[in-house]
């Protein structure tokens, strides 16, 4: 079959020599199109991956010419045009999808939105013949290369399956977008009706399909086989031929097109900046090195949503001057023009948790979200600093905390620092409620609470936090975040104020697994986390029963709707681990640590973290500041009480944890004895037991339960991945995810698996 377009156009059939020109056209072709950005932001910067997939997608294709004619259109040597045509109810062949190629391979996509994408492609088209039929010819795909496009190539491709449809008795069909639906019509489509599909409890898609007429050839008598629905369209005189573009209708099945312009980073090769709220650290390497934009157009931007947003949220103490920032910008922009890149987040702003020590040369105080330190210079950066510094990465400021990392009082709220006010989240209506408990649902949680919130409100993709007993995971989880607090001795601590030697990490906060990875390599000084796959069949995981281990009211003040819709939807991640990973292990025997840290009547945990370690950790990082008369604990505890209008005023004057450390004496004795019993319960008889004998690689719990203190109190990683938010006031929740020691490679092949499951976080509506 050969047919001329026109004088310098020709159509006809492709072979398998047509292989290479077909992918260099399918590449070219679509150079902004928004699919192909949301499952392949990172093709410019993989070519090499982003030619061998493509190129291996088409040769499925090519290889079944009993399941698909495949028809292009050359301008001379060169392939401009392509159509591919679905021909299988012809045929009566059974057509293999490629599906999604180089799964935990490729690097040129984003592995969850590719997954995700492949799996309502499939719903759609199960749907889609389960209600239509299958006496059908459909459009697979289409494409013009731009230089061509307006020249009746895209018309031509379409004409031959109507054409062919119609000298079968057959209808052609087509999912259309906005961006086909001008071609479609000028060429006999017409609108049908819509479809719907549910993804997921919490997704509901819609898209319009199309169906078009030939001329002289009426539905009922052309395709008998069709769903009622369409013979009865057909007796109101709708004349009808076909369609399917593949490569369209993702505009509609992720969520709406504004949705998906927040999630696809560049849409034109203007300089505008993706959204800021919803991008991740990926996507902007990406974008900085097919140069689209600059660094120094991202640290602008950045500050530019703090100086938008933290008026309110109060998630910055400080920040490095701007002409700073942009210098450091610039030099990086220009080492990359050179063509020396540090790294994969060279370029990248970040944001810092008010315990790690910076040296004044780089703008920002280091205060823990004290008066009592304002102005004290370290003599050195911290080790993380450094090795952020070196990675390329652009640290915009510090974030606030819990005052002391929460270790003044028990009975402040998370994210109250004296410095930095009280910190709010940019999910919950309303702000923190008054009458709420420390760490209620309208909390923001901590300490680690500056840190998730300015990712959450897109001051910066990526933010480095610590943790002692939950300190990353619970803010993270009320931020929709992902994070991880690596093993303890994986990341150095030297330069970060400590609580406990024994319990302290520094760890990451991130949008995606992937990011979390690439942040997490930097700061341990290693390059195995970011290359990292992770799919369900090669994962064990046990849970523990949420609803045993529920908080208190003293820590999280209940609201029934809250407690039932957390309960429904936890349960149901359960049923849905359960159905995919290789092995389930449900209700795993690990007891609660109000009863298994338990020793002479006190909390093991508390004693050695509360009472030991702080005093003597932090006493040890003071004695050593500089321009400061801060140098121990007790005269913390004494400026405090000279200083109540800035440390103390009314509703915030406890620092009870300060005066009980301060007044201990714990014996060496006591201290290893209270020691070997936590390392003993936590992990010889709590963690260690269920990973051996149940023989799985990850345990699962609620964020807002005590499961991250098992990971205290063995030094073992534990990490969060966002679940769902509360109808009631939009606040976000997740699960805690523990592994064994050194084992935070299982904990992100589970990030991975779960957002190839769950699909990607949601952005603050409040901030949208």
């Amino acid at each position: 079959m050969e047919r001329t377009i026109d004088q310098e156009l020709r159509m006809r059939q492709a072979t398998i020599d047509d292989l290479d020109g077909i992918t260099k056209l399918a590449i070219e072709a679509f150079p902004d199109d928004p699919e192909r950005d949301y499952r392949f932001p990172y093709r410019h910067e993989y070519p090499e991956d982003q030619w061998k997939w493509t190129r291996a997608e088409y040769e499925g294709f090519l290889r079944q010419p009993e399941s698909y004619d495949i028809l292009v259109i050359e301008a001379g040597q060169k392939i401009v045009a392509l159509g591919i045509w679905d021909v299988s109810g012809l045929t009566g062949a059974k057509p293999v999808k490629p599906g999604v190629l180089g799964d935990n391979e490729r690097r040129d996509a984003n592995l969850p939105h590719m997954r995700y994408f492949a799996s309502r492609v499939e719903e759609v088209y199960d749907m889609h013949f389960s209600q239509f039929g299958s006496k059908q010819l459909h459009l697979v795909n289409l494409a013009t290369h731009r230089d061509y496009r307006r020249r009746g190539c895209g018309a031509a491709l379409c004409k031959y399956g109507m054409e062919k449809a119609e000298r079968e008795g057959f209808v052609a069909t087509v999912f259309g977008s906005p961006m086909g639906i001008k071609l479609y019509t000028s060429v006999g489509f017409k609108p049908n009706t819509s479809l719907s599909a549910t993804a997921n409890a919490a997704l509901a898609v819609t898209w319009n399909r199309l169906i078009a007429s030939a001329s002289r050839i009426h539905l009922y008598k052309a395709s008998p086989h069709l769903h009622e629905n369409a013979r009865g369209m057909a007796q109101q005189q709708f004349h009808f031929i076909a369609f399917i573009s593949f490569f369209a209708f993702t505009l509609y099945i992720m969520f709406t097109w504004a949705n998906l312009r927040q999630m696809v980073p560049f849409l034109s090769q203007s300089r505008t900046l993706p959204d800021l709220l919803t991008v991740d650290a990926k996507a902007l390497a990406s974008g900085l090195t097919s140069g689209h934009f600059t660094s120094v157009d991202l640290v602008e931007k950045s500050l530019e949503m703090i100086q938008k947003h933290d008026k309110y949220l109060h998630a910055m103490l400080s920040l490095v001057p701007k002409d700073q920032l942009r210098q450091r910008a610039e030099a990086l922009d220009k080492e990359r023009k050179d063509g020396k890149v540090r790294g994969r987040l060279h370029g990248i702003p970040i944001v810092i948790k008010d315990n790690i020590a910076t040296v004044p040369e780089l703008g920002m105080e280091t205060t823990c979200g004290s008066w009592a330190l304002h102005g004290m210079t370290p003599t050195s950066n911290a080790d993380l600093v450094n090795k952020l510094i070196q990675a390329g990465l652009i640290i915009i400021g510090k974030a606030n905390l819990s005052e002391w990392a929460y270790y003044r009082s028990n009975d402040l709220p998370s994210g109250w620092s004296g410095k930095g006010g009280q910190c709010q989240s940019a999910y919950v209506r309303g702000g923190i409620d008054p009458d709420d408990s420390n760490n209620g649902h309208s909390n923001p949680s901590g300490s680690s609470t500056g840190s998730a919130v300015a990712v959450s409100a897109g001051y910066a993709p990526l933010s480095i936090g610590t943790e002692t007993d939950g300190s990353l995971v619970s803010p993270a989880s009320r931020a929709a975040l992902y994070t991880i607090k690596p093993s303890i001795g994986r990341v150095s601590q030297s330069g970060i104020i400590p609580i406990s030697h024994t319990m302290d990490s520094a760890g990451p906060m991130a949008k995606t697994p992937h990011d979390l990875a690439a942040l997490l390599d930097v700061i341990s000084g290693t390059d195995e986390f970011a290359t990292l796959g992770g799919s369900w069949d090669e994962l064990s995981v046990a849970t523990i029963d949420f609803k045993k281990w529920w908080p208190g009211e003293d820590y999280l003040k209940p609201v029934e709707s809250a407690t039932e819709q957390m309960h429904a939807e936890i349960q149901a991640a359960y049923d849905k681990m359960e159905e995919l990973a290789k092995k389930y292990v449900g209700d795993a025997p690990l007891p609660p640590p109000s009863e298994s840290f338990m020793l002479d009547g006190k909390d093991s945990e508390g004693v050695i973290m509360k009472v030991a370690d702080f005093k003597h950790d932090l006493n040890k990082f003071l004695e050593s500041a500089e321009n400061t008369k801060i140098h121990s604990l007790k005269d913390l505890i004494e400026f405090n009480k000279a200083h109540p209008d800035l440390e103390m005023p009314p509703g915030y004057d406890d620092q009870g944890l300060l005066i009980d450390a301060e007044e201990s004496d714990l014996s060496l004795e006591d201290y290893e004895k209270n020691l070997s019993h936590l390392r003993k319960v936590a992990r010889d008889d709590g963690l260690d037991r269920i990973f051996k004998e149940y023989g799985v690689d990850v345990i699962v719990g609620s964020s807002d339960t005590a499961i991250k203190a098992y990971a205290s109190g063995s030094g073992y990683p534990v990490g969060n991945v966002p679940l769902g938010y509360l109808d009631f006031n939009g606040r976000p929740f997740g699960l805690a995810v523990l592994a064994a020691k050194n084992q935070e490679a299982k904990i992100l092949k589970f990030m991975n698996a779960w957002e190839g499951t769950f699909g990607p976080r949601k952005a603050p509506p409040l901030l949208q």
